[in-house]
């Protein structure tokens, strides 16, 4: 039993730096953008986070995983798929118990973690702006002379509106470039720590280094850790937008959203070459 789990062990790690090495981040995007997609339509629907109905709810628990497959089915089937075409290539045999922990781990773990999570955010800024339906709406209630010819106290808290409005916006802009420094600032400095014992290899020849795994491992966790949270306040930011009407109405796509995507990308691409030991960096 020991051989077996040191086996499964060693033949898992072993996928990070062999053949088709880049499905090990391309398989968990795909399932994040299923579950961000189907996150927001929990929360728009009013439905408990994921995982935590999955737990608390066992009268609808087959209802729900049967929502879950049609939305991340595929992405699990592909990763079955392409698993058991690494082990033809790699090992040249077929261990299914590996095949359904490498899709289980590559397709459902984010799917579960980041939908409730999408889930939570989303119903932390979503607010409900509701008038009644016996209140008259404004054009029926204004008279014809004051619909041509307004008050000066109904222009000044028209623009005290647009001012206000405006003064949102900016402090969601606000939010989301402080958001960037951090995540600039973990994906720079793991990304740093892992360089900086990269290129110490008579160290690590010498076997100075006690833990040679550590750094990376470091480096790993910090630019996940930057880079995640600045797709969740990215998220949040365009929320925001969305309860103002203001993505809708004035197209807006601010500098600072443009920048928090590049941003992600590049913190993804770092995490590849740090996971693969390969890239652009």
């Amino acid at each position: 039993m020991d051989q077996m789990w040191t086996r499964i062990g060693t033949q898992l790690l072993a996928r990070v730096s062999g053949p088709m090495k880049f499905r090990l981040v391309l398989q968990p995007v795909m399932a994040s953008i299923f579950a961000i997609r189907s996150g927001l339509a929990d929360a728009k629907a009013g439905k408990p986070p994921y995982f935590w109905g999955l737990l608390s709810n066992p009268g609808e628990r087959i209802d729900m995983i049967k929502d879950g497959w049609k939305s991340v089915g595929k992405v699990f089937v592909l990763a079955l798929v392409l698993d058991v075409v690494y082990q033809i290539i790699a090992i040249r045999f077929v261990y299914p118990g590996e095949v359904v922990i490498v899709a289980f781990i590559l397709a459902i773990v984010p799917y579960l973690i980041l939908r409730g999570l999408v889930t939570r955010l989303a119903r932390t800024r979503k607010t409900v702006s509701t008038r009644p339906a016996n209140t008259p709406s404004k054009e029926s209630s204004m008279s014809v002379a004051e619909v041509i010819q307004k008050d000066r106290g109904t222009v000044l808290a028209e623009e005290r509106t647009d001012l206000a409005l405006h003064r949102t916006i900016i402090a969601n802009e606000r939010t989301l470039m402080a958001w960037i420094r951090t995540a600039l600032s973990m994906i720079g400095f793991g990304f740093t720590i892992y360089k900086f014992f990269q290129y110490l290899p008579a160290e690590l020849a010498a076997g100075n280094i006690r833990r040679p795994q550590a750094p990376r491992n470091l480096a790993l966790a910090l630019i996940a850790i930057g880079t995640l949270a600045l797709m969740a306040a990215t998220a949040q930011h365009r929320l925001s937008l969305n309860e103002l009407g203001t993505s809708a109405k004035r197209h807006i796509w601010s500098i600072s959203f443009v920048v928090a995507i590049l941003v992600i990308l590049i913190g993804a691409l770092a995490f590849y070459g740090v996971l693969l030991r390969s890239g652009p960096f």
